[in-house]
């Protein structure tokens, strides 16, 4: 995976909030841009008690799996590419499947999707899980 040009910050504790209150969860979330990880991150601050539907470009894709994808399992190269395979034939549907964060930001589950949006260089949509305790999948 190359890694992203794009610098990005956390936003401070007051922009979460403002992000967090201004959220609509009645509709899918797009982030398209390294830029509305600020949704992410207020999401992190923040987990709703409930599954997030968003859409992930490839560079969010890209972002999260650089950032926040540390002591998972190894990534399955074949599945990966298979999941890659799907999404760029738009053969890939929303399901009930969920990619997990946890408390911290952590991707807990996940990663063969987001790494096969990104190979496939076409957006993602997935249910999405934030709050988890870190150690949910140990």
């Amino acid at each position: 995976m190359e890694t992203s040009t794009n610098p990005y910050t956390k936003p401070s504790t007051a922009i979460l909030a403002r992000v967090a209150r201004e959220l609509n969860l009645e509709r899918p979330l797009v982030w398209n841009a390294i830029d509305d990880l600020e949704q992410f991150y207020a999401l992190v601050e923040r987990p709703p008690f409930r599954s997030v539907v968003v859409e992930f470009s490839p560079a969010v894709a890209e972002r999260l799996l650089k950032d926040q994808n540390t002591n998972n399992r190894q990534l399955m190269r074949t599945y990966s590419s298979n999941m890659a395979h799907h999404i760029a034939e738009e053969n890939f549907n929303l399901t009930g499947d969920t990619i997990k964060f946890s408390k911290t930001g952590k991707m807990l589950d996940g990663q063969h999707r987001l790494q096969g949006c990104f190979k496939a260089g076409k957006p993602l949509t997935s249910h999405v899980v934030f709050g988890l305790d870190d150690d949910v999948f140990d």
